[in-house]
């Protein structure tokens, strides 16, 4: 709801108020784990290239040599409520020949989410009767056609069917695990609400006809807690579980001044300095532990642990923005624009590996551990082009046709905790870029564009050598629409039209750690309006 009123004075009011709830419900997940004894399957590797090639032994390809671990039956349901409010008043000026309008008011905006997951975990019954493997039941599914083109062959899958059925039939060769049950119900949940309360006073003035100024104040107070699971565990074994609640506020001044001169119709040039912050995701405030293992026998043990952290800062920065622009016919525009932000607190991802460590009681032989932090002071700062035109001056069918340019460069580093090298910033590469052909006439639309991007910083590791890097991209997609009449418009947008693969790699690229192969992907669709 919302709503405008002219005050007295020259006054006008303005408010907003909302309310909303968003859930996703996963009433059911099923996780059936075959696995073999460890070395089972020595594979030959060919390394070099793109992407290594592995071929392993023909017993790889047996299920019969997959022995039942476990299977996890699981609910998941998130739910957010968020509420908002705020209300403008704002004042016309004049000093002079100088006028403009002052504008204060007030914000505050109040959510809630919750994260519940519930677990039913059995493993297989005590006893060599009992045992049975992926071959069993007709459990084993068909291997995929035409894996990774051809690359690779991937080796019995699971029939889920089948595998229900013989659940539902055998029941007495499932062991109910309570102790995994209740940890994996527990160790996801989490339950946050914040509530942010701020206001502002802002003025804009016309200089003189050309020069605009515009400068505000936003003062933000956050009030907050987040809630989790700490589990408890000895020698290893799962005892219980503490209510964690840690609450959180702080203050936070964001002042900002813009300067806009336009000296003629076609000109404009922009400065602006602002300061800005942001917050984390819940999940990643929230103080729990996910914890993921596999016993190799003999009190040994491999996992990964994903882990929140509730001490993170709200990152800030603070923004230097110079911009110039011309103004073509047509719609066309020719603009560059030079930027730097100062960054505190930005938030990574830190990804580790221990060796031989003890965790909870257990012993294991390699344990990752993922987790946000902060880092330290970083910097981002760049130039970025634009150009857009049509050529309507072009003869009949041909005055549709457009182009469209834009380019940007960026230097950046930061530093963090446990390293005295500086790293680029966090996603950000260096290079980033769209060039796109465009039609407009006839009620057709077209657009055929080319993005790129180089390569930029996915998660941190202890040594340069570790890092995770998403490697260079160049999709392109394709969209197209025609207007039927004033109401009726039909659409279709292809998205990666060359089958741009996603690549990363570890360090330098060089060293493949990963490849994704993508096909494209189309929307088709009708718009109509009133």
């Amino acid at each position: 709801m919302g709503g405008k009123h002219d005050l007295p004075g020259d006054f006008q009011l303005e408010w907003k108020a909302g309310d909303s709830t968003g859930e996703r419900d996963t009433p059911r997940r099923v996780d059936w784990e075959f696995r073999s004894a460890a070395g089972a399957f020595p594979n030959s590797y060919v390394l070099g290239g793109d992407y290594p090639i592995i071929t392993p032994n023909a017993a790889f390809y047996n299920p019969a040599n997959y022995p039942f671990r476990r299977v996890r039956f699981r609910t998941d349901l998130e739910r957010e409520e968020i509420f908002s409010g705020q209300v403008d008043l704002r004042r016309p000026v004049s000093f002079g020949n100088v006028n403009g309008f002052l504008k204060a008011g007030g914000k505050q905006v109040r959510s809630q989410k919750i994260q519940d997951r519930t677990n039913v975990n059995y493993n297989l019954a005590a006893g060599a009767a009992n045992a049975f493997t992926l071959a069993d039941g007709g459990m084993a599914g068909p291997e995929p056609a035409d894996y990774m083109r051809g690359r690779y062959r991937l080796g019995p899958t699971l029939n889920l069917a089948a595998a229900q059925a013989y659940y539902r039939a055998n029941p007495g060769r499932f062991a109910f695990d309570a102790a995994t049950t209740l940890n994996n119900s527990l160790s996801a949940d989490f339950d946050a609400e914040e509530e942010v309360t701020s206001a502002y006073g802002m003025a804009s003035l016309n200089l003189t006809p050309q020069l605009n100024f515009l400068g505000g104040l936003r003062i933000e107070r956050t009030e907050a807690y987040y809630a989790g699971n700490e589990l408890l565990s000895r020698a290893g074994v799962f005892t219980g579980f503490n209510r964690v609640v840690i609450p959180r506020s702080y203050n936070k001044a964001l002042p900002g001044l813009h300067l806009n001169w336009r000296p003629n119709k076609q000109v404009a040039l922009r400065a602006a300095w602002t300061n800005t912050y942001g917050r984390t995701n819940y999940t990643d405030l929230a103080p729990r532990n996910v914890l993921d293992d596999i016993d190799l026998g003999g009190g040994i043990f491999e996992g990964s642990l994903s882990s929140g952290n509730p001490q993170l800062k709200p990152f800030e920065s603070r923004n230097l923005d110079v911009a110039a622009e011309y103004y073509l016919p047509s719609a066309g525009i020719i603009s560059v624009g030079l930027f730097r932000k100062d960054i505190e607190n930005p938030v990574y991802r830190r990804a580790f590996t221990l060796n031989n460590t003890v965790y909870n009681g257990r012993t294991y032989q390699r344990l990752g551990i993922s987790r946000p932090e902060n880092a330290g002071d970083a910097r981002v700062s760049g130039i970025e082009f634009n150009y857009q035109q049509f050529f309507t001056k072009l003869p009949g069918a041909l005055g549709g046709l457009g182009v469209s340019f834009n380019y940007t460069r960026t230097d950046s580093s930061v530093t963090v905790f446990g390293r005295t090298d500086t790293l680029p910033f966090f996603k950000q590469s260096d290079e980033i870029g769209n060039i796109a052909l465009l039609y407009e006439k006839y009620g057709l639309e077209a657009r055929v564009a080319l993005s790129f991007n180089s390569a930029y910083l996915e998660s941190v590791g202890t040594t340069r050598a570790s890092d995770e890097y998403t490697d260079r991209r160049r999709p392109i997609d394709v969209k197209l629409s025609y207007r039927i009449n004033r109401q009726l418009r039909v659409f279709v947008d292809c998205l990666n039209v060359g089958k741009e693969p996603l690549r990363t790699f570890t360090g330098e690229p060089g060293r493949n750690s990963g490849y994704e192969i993508y096909s494209w992907n189309a929307n088709v669709g009708v718009n109509w309006r009133l």
